[in-house]
C-alpha cells in the first residue's frame, strides 16, 4: 500500500510539472487537465489547485473557478502565501472586489513579510479602491490643494525675482556712487 502511495505521488508530480509546462506556453486548457489529473492521483495536492487556479484566471478570466481553486489550496495548506496572493489578484480582477483582494494580500504578507509583489499589488488595489470611494467634495478639496500649492510656488518665484531686482538696483546704486 505504501508503495502505491509513493507511485501516485510521483505520478501526480509529473502531471503537475506537465501542467506548469503547458501553462508557461499558454496552453491553459491543457494545463487545467494536467492539474486535474495530478489532483485525481493526489487529492491533497495544494500546488496543483493553485496552478489550476492560475490557469483558469489567465486562460479565460474565469475568476470564479480560479478563486475556488485557491480556496481549496489554502484549505489544504493554510500557510500557502502564493495562493493568497493569487486569490487577491483574482478578486481584484473579478468585478473589482478590492476589499477582498486587500485581505488576501495582507494575509500573503503576514505569511511572507518579504513578498514584494503582494505589497505592490496591495498598494495598487488600495489606490483603485480610493478612486471608487472618493466623493466630489474630496475631489474639489484635492484640486484646491493643488491650486493653492501652485499659487504658493508662483508667489515664491515672484518674491525671489523681486529680491534679485532690488539687489540689482542696490548694487547699481552703490556702483554708481563710487564711480
Amino acid at each position: 500500500m505504501n508503495e502505491e502511495f509513493k507511485e501516485n505521488e510521483q505520478l501526480a508530480e509529473e502531471w503537475f510539472l506537465k501542467g506548469i509546462a503547458a501553462f508557461d506556453t499558454k496552453g491553459y486548457d491543457i494545463a487545467i487537465e494536467c492539474f486535474k489529473k495530478a489532483i485525481e492521483l493526489e487529492p491533497d495536492y495544494a500546488y496543483a489547485y493553485n496552478g489550476m487556479g492560475n490557469a483558469y484566471s489567465d486562460w479565460n478570466g474565469n475568476y470564479k473557478n480560479a478563486i475556488e481553486c485557491y480556496k481549496k489550496a489554502i484549505e489544504l495548506n493554510p500557510d500557502y502565501a502564493d495562493a493568497y496572493y493569487n486569490m487577491g489578484n483574482a478578486y481584484g480582477a473579478w468585478n473589482g472586489q478590492y476589499e477582498k483582494a486587500i485581505e488576501c494580500y495582507e494575509k500573503a504578507i503576514e505569511l511572507d513579510p518579504d513578498y514584494a509583489e503582494a505589497y505592490n499589488n496591495m498598494k495598487i488595489t488600495r489606490k483603485k479602491l480610493r478612486k471608487l470611494t472618493i466623493t466630489p467634495i474630496e475631489e474639489c478639496r484635492d484640486l484646491l490643494k493643488s491650486i493653492r500649492t501652485f499659487v504658493i510656488i508662483i508667489a515664491v518665484i515672484m518674491m525671489v525675482a523681486a529680491f534679485f531686482t532690488i539687489l540689482y538696483v542696490v548694487l547699481e546704486t552703490i556702483h554708481s556712487f563710487f564711480t
